[in-house]
């Protein structure tokens, strides 16, 4: 794996310094850069945490279009009832 390759996959994960956590848990080290962890392991770790990072991606943009879609409907009924 290339190093522009994994600068693109580790795109999806945000830098340590601008996560918000609730303070209990520290986020772990890459995988690969640990010596004792066995490469393929350490792939299907890094696999696993992308797919997360993919995963609250397409959640948080679910639930604004839900929050949108609900605000407008909100909008529309006000304005059907303002109307005679």
């Amino acid at each position: 794996m290339s190093t522009a390759d994994v600068l693109a996959e580790l795109a999806y994960l945000s830098p340590r310094n601008k996560r918000k956590g609730k303070g209990g848990r520290q986020p772990a080290m890459d995988p690969r850069l640990d010596p004792n962890v066995d490469p393929k392991k350490a792939k299907r770790i890094l696999a696993n945490r992308l797919s997360a990072a993919r995963s609250k991606m397409k959640q948080k943009s679910h639930v604004e279009v839900c929050h949108l879609s609900i605000h407008s409907f909100i909008h529309y009924i006000l304005r059907s009832w303002g109307q005679p």
